[in-house]
């Protein structure tokens, strides 16, 4: 069922993302009020705490761009002072340009105080964008943004882009962003129904091995 939905879910972005007569393309640069990227806390000088701020790295995204807790670092308050060009905000959107490419997560406010380091781009829209948050953050996990890091990176010897690469992004966006969160809604709605359906089959999995070490004991 879980290889089914997403089957059906690949499809759907594919038809549901594809340029319509009336839509136009914007890079998203133009559209948005910063893309910037992190820093590490030992480029000044500075170490990762036990405990404190949290910090995000691309492993510390899942593959449905929510952050992983048992995956993230930690700085302290006055490093994260420091770091100010990459503390996170709310509804901030997340890409990795390197190692895993193209990792994309949303910054909710559960997570924040945050901060993130030079393998994140932050991508931060700004009132004026003519994106949709939720419609860019499914755009970006597109196969169409696929293949635009694909032709990025091909000529690369290491896996990476550079933040004018993000910049240069081309986005196809319908003519309103009501139309934007209608997209947006329908995919968030089968990634719910995914979610569900995983969630079913680590319980199913917990429950059979209770039940192997109950009958094999």
């Amino acid at each position: 069922l879980i290889a089914k939905k997403r089957h059906i879910k690949q499809g759907a972005m594919q038809e549901l993302l594809r340029p319509k007569d009336g839509w136009i393309q914007k890079t998203l640069g133009e559209s948005c009020e910063n893309v910037t990227k992190g820093t590490t806390p030992t480029s000044i000088g500075r170490d990762f705490a036990s405990s404190g701020i949290n910090f995000l790295k691309a492993e510390s995204i899942s593959e449905s761009g929510k952050p992983i807790a048992e995956k993230m670092a930690f700085i302290d308050e006055v490093t994260h002072k420091l770091l100010k060009r990459s503390q996170l905000e709310d509804a901030d959107i997340l890409v990795s340009i390197a190692g895993v490419l193209g990792r994309v997560g949303i910054v909710k406010k559960d997570v924040l105080p945050a901060n993130t380091n030079q393998a994140l781009a932050i991508i931060r829209l700004g009132k004026k964008s003519d994106f949709e948050r939720d419609y860019l953050f499914y755009y970006l996990r597109s196969p169409m943004l696929e293949k635009q890091i694909g032709d990025i990176n091909v000529q690369a010897a290491q896996a990476n882009i550079s933040l004018q690469n993000v910049r240069d992004f081309q986005i196809n966006i319908p003519p309103s962003k009501e139309e934007q969160t209608a997209i947006a809604t329908i995919l968030s709605d089968m990634d719910t129904e995914l979610a569900a359906l995983e969630s079913k089959l680590i319980k199913y999995r917990q429950i059979k091995q209770g039940m192997m070490h109950q009958l094999l004991t």
